[in-house]
């Protein structure tokens, strides 16, 4: 691994698979009923159920997500170039070129290395919050957490495809 700002995109994805775990280690130590598996707009319980389904439905999700972000350096140089989409055709052609690849590989990575830490923790919070909701749960709780990550991963989208992150080199 390269010593370029890639590596704490890598760690921040690491710590926030350890936060995933302990939460869900944490649920399962502390739970003893049925905890909250469906919330509705008005932050009414409508379904509860076991600890262990709930660990295991975003348990078993956070887990595929991790596997396929910190996979994406393993996957991404068989990706072929016409499925790699970039800002303009002039980007595509100096990225894709036999000579950066390398490069792209890793800014990619970065950019879905950063994006999973961010989905993990959100569903650390969520896991966490449905574990401690008893009959209801203030709508903020899930509102503020959830528009703060879609804010958060559109501005690093733009932020990706617009501020100049995939210009060509000269």
């Amino acid at each position: 691994m390269d010593t370029s700002t890639g590596r704490w995109s890598r760690r921040a994805l690491w710590l926030s698979v350890a936060v995933l775990v302990a939460t869900a280690l944490w649920a399962l130590a502390t739970t003893n009923g049925p905890v909250a598996l469906r919330v509705d707009a008005s932050g009414a319980v409508t379904r509860v159920g076991s600890v262990w389904t709930l660990v295991g439905v975003l348990g078993g999700i956070g887990a595929l997500l991790a596997a396929t972000f910190l996979g994406a350096h393993r996957f991404l140089p068989h990706l072929p170039a016409r499925l790699i989409n970039l800002p303009s055709a002039e980007a595509h052609a100096f990225w894709t070129a036999p000579e950066n690849r390398r490069e792209l590989h890793r800014l990619l990575a970065e950019d879905l290395e950063w994006i999973g830490a961010a989905t993990l923790v959100l569903f650390s919070w969520l896991l966490a919050v449905c574990v401690t909701a008893e009959n209801s749960v203030a709508v903020w709780v899930f509102v503020v957490p959830v528009v703060a990550y879609v804010i958060a991963v559109l501005g690093y989208s733009v932020y990706v495809m617009r501020g100049g992150r995939y210009r060509p080199r000269s």
